[in-house]
């Protein structure tokens, strides 16, 4: 299970979310927006994938989906947290 946990962005971390996303740090926020809400659409997607299967016989499936739920949970708001803490690093 993936650790429930997240603490306050420091400035080596805005760093390195402007590296591994390819921008300076003041234009992280403004690259993160676009992918909090892709991330909370593939959620919501698959939210309703897992609905419309929820009753299939392989349990399998199912446990599969709901995995899939947890994890894109945890991303969401692991991205949602660093848009906001790299919010209040550069001030927008």
């Amino acid at each position: 299970m993936l650790a429930v946990r997240w603490v306050e962005m420091r400035k080596g971390d805005l760093l390195e979310w402007a590296d591994a996303l390819g921008v300076t740090p003041d234009e992280v926020p403004r690259t993160l927006r676009p992918l909090v809400r892709q991330c909370r659409e593939l959620l919501d997607d698959t939210a309703r994938l897992r609905g419309r299967i929820h009753r299939v016989p392989d349990r399998d499936v199912d446990l599969a989906f709901m995995a899939m739920e947890r994890n894109l949970t945890f991303v969401n708001q692991a991205l949602g947290n660093a848009l906001v803490d790299a919010g209040r690093e550069v001030g927008s």
